[in-house]
């Protein structure tokens, strides 16, 4: 922190205030965040010193230097930044330097790093690898030559136009722009002292259309193979508001930012009509994704056993009687699987032996169920299969209970009430000769139950969607219930129907799966496990 004594031509008052910072250096000089106590607020302002080389040639002819600061007061606009005061620092470190004095620019906050400091329009491009879309880019362009074309119509030339002069502030309809550093690169330091040449507005217009270029295209502009850059840019409206800015003679360019911002109308025009284009198109086919899943829920809702309610995974599923959910007809293939670890990435280790793809995927937890059915149910929520009332869960366990008949019927086992079981009942363990395959079978490979659902006894165990605490030995981890038996069972036990069983939900075993069903609507049955 220091102390800047300011003499200005102003008044006969000396303005005294302190530097917090510096927040910005350029050729002309650095900038600093100032302030002043005022009883028991502080004033907040940037001030902007000059080099030593200004400095000490301005000393020698002052008057520019002063004619400059009474243009620079004139210029009161929302899309200027306000220069306040100007004049001489007495206690400046090496000498007496000239300064203005200026509104503080607070930022966009872009980033942690740099929350102190003025953000400008070079920050901004930075931040999207240094191009910006021309939906966003527009309105900003706007208020560039909204606030030149106020200093053009006072006689008041920027003449060193560019991103790191446009800065940026919050503001309630988006980004509020301030031009900065007006007229310094015309305070020309001759060899007999400083003289003000602020030059023509072409110049003023020809660096608008620089920056256009650049912010829309990512790429410097050359004057060179002007036809050929100029080519580059899209869409055409763009591409014809820029020959005439970057014309290569300045009589052809516009005469100044007052008529450039006429001709950018057109530009504002052509993107509100191919917004409006594009707002119709996404209209019409947020319309077509409403009628897709009304489409499919009435398919659901007439889904039978004979007439299955099909996704996009090719998963059926039928309804059954009792519940309020839609069951699949087969427990989670490895094809169904298989797209989801492709889609997350996830781990899934294989088992001892071959699977097709139409065998119930294993080696899977009962978290890693939970995760298919949530990034299943998102899928097409978002491909319009579902709404977002919708979505995949695993069954409860009384649900189970009422698919597999336990509450209908007084058959002990799903194929009916004696033991052992007959012949190609289900695919159960090789002990009981009862089918034809070592390990897991392809879904649907036995008879369905009454509701056209395969596989509810055998072939894996089925997780449902409660976990508990045991109180015994596992009691250091969550189980989650199975039903169902698996490839592997053989005892007379394991294969009843009404049969439950856990396993720790974080591991996946070769004789573990599971079967999806779809929840119409919101229901206080969520979950269990994250």
């Amino acid at each position: 922190m220091r102390t800047v004594l300011l003499r200005t031509p102003l008044s006969s008052d000396w303005l005294r205030f302190t530097t917090v910072g510096c927040v910005g250096s350029g050729s002309t000089g650095d900038v600093y965040e100032a302030q002043i106590e005022n009883g028991t607020s502080i004033n907040r302002f940037a001030y902007r010193e000059l080099s030593d080389c200004y400095s000490a040639a301005i000393a020698e002819n002052a008057p520019p230097f002063y004619e400059l600061g009474n243009a620079l007061i004139r210029l009161k606009h929302p899309n200027i930044l306000p220069v306040h005061s100007f004049g001489i620092n007495m206690k400046a470190p090496g000498g007496d330097k000239f300064g203005l004095v200026m509104d503080f620019v607070s930022g966009m906050d872009f980033d942690v790093e740099l929350r102190m400091r003025p953000k400008s329009l070079a920050d901004y491009a930075k931040k999207r690898d240094g191009q910006i879309p021309e939906r966003d880019l527009a309105p900003l362009v706007q208020q560039v030559l909204s606030g030149a074309a106020f200093a053009h119509s006072i006689g008041v030339v920027h003449d060193h136009l560019k991103p790191s002069n446009v800065m940026l502030e919050n503001a309630p309809n988006g980004m509020l722009v301030k031009l900065s550093d007006f007229g310094l690169a015309g305070l020309v330091v001759a060899p007999r002292g400083p003289k003000l040449d602020l030059g023509d507005a072409r110049n003023d217009v020809y660096a608008v259309g620089l920056m256009c270029f650049k912010l829309l295209t990512g790429t410097n502009f050359q004057a060179g193979g002007f036809a050929v850059k100029i080519a580059q840019v899209k869409p055409s409206v763009w591409r014809d508001f820029l020959v005439k800015s970057l014309h290569p003679n300045a009589a052809e360019r516009y005469a100044d930012c007052g008529v450039m911002l006429n001709a950018f109308g057109s530009v504002q025009e052509d993107l509100a009509m191919r917004k409006a284009r594009s707002t119709k198109l996404e209209l019409r086919r947020t319309q077509s994704r409403v009628a897709k899943v009304l489409a499919e829920k009435s398919k659901m809702t007439t889904a039978t056993k004979d007439r299955p309610w099909t996704n996009s995974m090719g998963m059926k599923f039928v309804p059954v009687p009792g519940t309020n959910v839609l069951f699949s007809v087969w427990q989670t293939r490895v094809q169904d699987y298989k797209k989801f670890v492709k889609a997350t990435k996830r781990e899934w280790p294989k088992p001892e032996f071959h699977q097709g793809g139409n065998h119930p995927a294993v080696m899977v937890s009962a978290k890693d169920a939970w995760a298919f059915c949530r990034w299943l149910t998102d899928f097409e929520r978002r491909s319009g299969y579902i709404n977002g009332a919708m979505r995949y869960s695993l069954p409860s366990n009384s649900e189970w209970s009422v698919a597999v008949g336990v509450t209908t019927s007084s058959q002990l086992y799903p194929w009916g009430g004696w033991w052992p079981p007959p012949k190609n009942v289900g695919n159960y363990s090789q002990k009981l000769g009862v089918d034809d395959y070592e390990f897991t079978s392809p879904v649907g490979s036995f008879p369905s139950n009454k509701l056209g659902l395969y596989d509810m006894g055998g072939n894996v165990w089925e997780y449902c969607a409660e976990t508990t605490d045991r109180g015994n030995v596992r009691a250091w981890c969550k189980v989650a219930v199975a039903r169902g038996a698996a490839w592997s069972s053989d005892g007379d036990m394991a294969l009843r129907s009404d049969y439950a069983t856990d396993f720790n939900e974080d591991f996946g075993l070769n004789c573990n799966g599971f079967r999806c069903v779809l929840v119409g609507s919101s229901t206080s049955r969520d979950q269990t496990v994250s």
